[in-house]
Formats: C-alpha cells, sequence, structure tokens
C-alpha cells in the first residue's frame, strides 16, 4: 500500500475510473455458481474452452469457435485440469467426463473465464482512453475511458464468459498501435498492432470485420492527408507487409487450418452458412440494413445518452491539432462493429431476441463433442 501511494498511481484519475469499473464487473462475479453449469448463453466457460481445444486439431473436427482464448483458459486453469483427471476413477469417457462435471471444478472454470473477462474489459477501457487522449488530449482521454467504463453492455458482458469481450480486447489494442504508429510516425508499432489484430480474429471470427474495410481505406487517407507517409513509403512497406504475413501466418496456425486444413474447411463453410443465417427482424436487402443502422442509432443512444451522443458527432466534426493526430482519430470513427460486438449484443439484449439458444449441460457438451469427433 505505501508503494501505492508513494507512486502517486493512486492520484490518478484512470485509476479510479478503473477501479470504479471493476468493482461494477466484482459484483456479478459468483453469480449462479457454485454450480456444473454456466447460465450465461453461449459462454466459452466452463462448458467449451477445453472443447475447442479438442475439436479444432482433431483431423477433420472443428469448433465454431476459434481456439486462442481456450489455450489462455486452459493455462489458466491447469491447476483444476490436473486434479481433475488426477482424481477420476479411470481415463475412461464416462470417467473423465463425470469428474470434470462436478461443481467444484466447473466452479474454478467459470470463476477464471469471469475474472479473465474482467481484466480484459479495463483494458478495453484503458485502450479507449488512450485512442482518445492520442487526439485529443489528456481531458479527452479521461470523459472517454469513463464513459465506456459506465457501458452498460461492457458492464455485462465485463463479467461472463461470453467472448465478446476477450476478442474487443485483442482488437482494441491492434486499434490503439495502429494510431500510435501514426500519430508517433513509428512504422514499426504495425507489428504489434497486426499481431494484435490476428489474436483478435483468432478468439472470435467476427473481429475480421474491423480490420478489413477499415485498415486500407484508413492507410489510404493517410497517405492522401499527411505527408510524411509518401516521403517514407519505403519503410511504411518493409514493416508493414512482413508483419501481415507474419500475422496472417500465425492465424493461420492457431485456427487449425495449416494441422487440420479438412477440419478448418468445414468450420468456414459452417460460418458462412447455418451460422450466417438471417435473423428475421431484418430483411438481407438495402431497407433491411438501414433498418439495422437506424436500431443500432437508436439504442446507442439509449445506452449513452443524447447528449453524449451529440458530444461525441461534434468531437469527430473538430480539427485535431496535427495531421497525424488527425489520421490516427479517423480509425476507430470507421472501424466497423462486428455484428456480434458489445454494441449489437447491447441491442439485441434491450430489443428482446426472437431467438434463443438452448443451454447445454456440460456432460451433454463433452458427450456430443466425443460423437462428433469419431464421426469426423
Amino acid at each position: 500500500m505505501d508503494g501505492l501511494r508513494d507512486s502517486g498511481l493512486w492520484r490518478h484519475p484512470l485509476f479510479w475510473i478503473l477501479a470504479a469499473a471493476a468493482g461494477l464487473r466484482l459484483a456479478g462475479l459468483f453469480w449462479g455458481l457454485p454450480a456444473s453449469d454456466g447460465w450465461d448463453d453461449d459462454g466459452f466457460a466452463p462448458r467449451n474452452f477445453l472443447t475447442a481445444l479438442a475439436l479444432t486439431y482433431k483431423t477433420g473436427s472443428y469448433f465454431t469457435y476459434p481456439p486462442l482464448h481456450a489455450f489462455l483458459l486452459a493455462l489458466l486453469t491447469a491447476p483444476g485440469i490436473v486434479a481433475a483427471l488426477l482424481h477420476a476413477p479411470s481415463f475412461h469417457q464416462a470417467d473423465v467426463i463425470g469428474e470434470f462435471t462436478k461443481p467444484g471444478y466447473m466452479t474454478f472454470f467459470a470463476v477464471t473465464g469471469r475474472l479473465v473477462s474482467l481484466a480484459m474489459s479495463l483494458g478495453i477501457i484503458w485502450a479507449v482512453g488512450e485512442m482518445a487522449r492520442l487526439v485529443g488530449g489528456r481531458r479527452a482521454g479521461l470523459l472517454a475511458a469513463g464513459a465506456a467504463a459506465l457501458n452498460f453492455g461492457l458492464t455485462y458482458y465485463g463479467q461472463v464468459g461470453n467472448l465478446d469481450v476477450p476478442y474487443l480486447f485483442w482488437g482494441a489494442l491492434a486499434l490503439l498501435w495502429s494510431m500510435r504508429a501514426v500519430q508517433e510516425q513509428r512504422p514499426r508499432l504495425f507489428w504489434a498492432a497486426s499481431l494484435f489484430a490476428a489474436a483478435s480474429i483468432a478468439t472470435k471470427d467476427q473481429a475480421y470485420a474491423l480490420f478489413l474495410f477499415s485498415l486500407p481505406v484508413w492507410l489510404l487517407a493517410w497517405l492522401a492527408l499527411d505527408a510524411w507517409p509518401r516521403a517514407h513509403a519505403g519503410a511504411i512497406l518493409r514493416s508493414l507487409l512482413p508483419a501481415t504475413i507474419m500475422a496472417l501466418l500465425i492465424l493461420l496456425l492457431v485456427d487449425g487450418a495449416i494441422t487440420n486444413p479438412t477440419g478448418f474447411a468445414r468450420r468456414i463453410v459452417f460460418l458462412s452458412g447455418p451460422a450466417s443465417g438471417g435473423y428475421a427482424e431484418y430483411l438481407r436487402a438495402p431497407a433491411g440494413w438501414l433498418a439495422l443502422l437506424g436500431d443500432m442509432a437508436r439504442y446507442f443512444g439509449k445506452g449513452y445518452g443524447i447528449l453524449a451522443v451529440i458530444l461525441a458527432v461534434f468531437g469527430l466534426s473538430l480539427q485535431a491539432r496535427s495531421g497525424a493526430a488527425r489520421v490516427a482519430g479517423l480509425l476507430p470513427a470507421i472501424a466497423p462493429r462486428p455484428k456480434d460486438s458489445i454494441s449489437a449484443s447491447t441491442r439485441a439484449a434491450s430489443a428482446g431476441c426472437r431467438r434463443r439458444r438452448q443451454l447445454v449441460s456440460p456432460k451433454a457438451t463433452l458427450a456430443r463433442t466425443l460423437r462428433w469427433g469419431k464421426s469426423a
């Protein structure tokens, strides 16, 4: 405590913003626990992370989501995994499943997953504040961090086991490091930005929408609006191209495309087919797209308040302090929100989804996994 006081960290407003955000999230840490199942719809822990690891690299098989977050959770829950294996009566399938699905182990997995989401949601708040600080200064950064900390969607998903917060955490870091590369005129920072982007997509596939169109458009805007990148195009390409190639190779390796190409191909077919089915609320036509945008704008206003929305729009129209700052500030503004992002999830929760997924027990999930693997 003396070290914290001596460092002056406790005097920084951002410290108290993050502390308040952590307090809001800790309130729901033990919701529904102890239990051998998770109530959170589409939660990754305690039900699915070990299943994801098993299926991603089993020849011909696949899991709905990429395995990066599963690796992280498996590492953090390794003591519980080892304990369950040591206490199982045998390594027979039924005995292993029966031991793993006991409330003690599953509660440990669930709490670990929620704590990781909590920490990553605080990282998102910090990254949002840093983006605003780069463009608008210290006060803008604190206001942006405070707004993110009070976002009810981020608060909810910051205490459950879903993948929304983890992939947005890595995505926010990718956007921040890209902005820093432009603002600070340091192309080598694109290496970290590329790896963060790969980590985001390797956590949840929908993250690709954050980068696929926005980054190329943003880089072209940088070339058009700022003289520095035109004068140093060679140095930028020498960092950006190999960083992109390396990130893509790592993504394919983690996703199982290299070690399990047939399973990876089947997952792509699934994601682009049944998993991409249209919802009843919106038509797959321009009229439906406009209706979706209108609903997103309306619920965004409800989440933050109309005054905050007006101030945000006004802030985007202000002239930044320099060309680099102006270009850097464009990235978070043009980066699209994937359909499964916090904003979309909040909108769906507020409007009331017409379609609900059925919660599946851990035993049923593991048993289905093993049958799936055998039939693959």
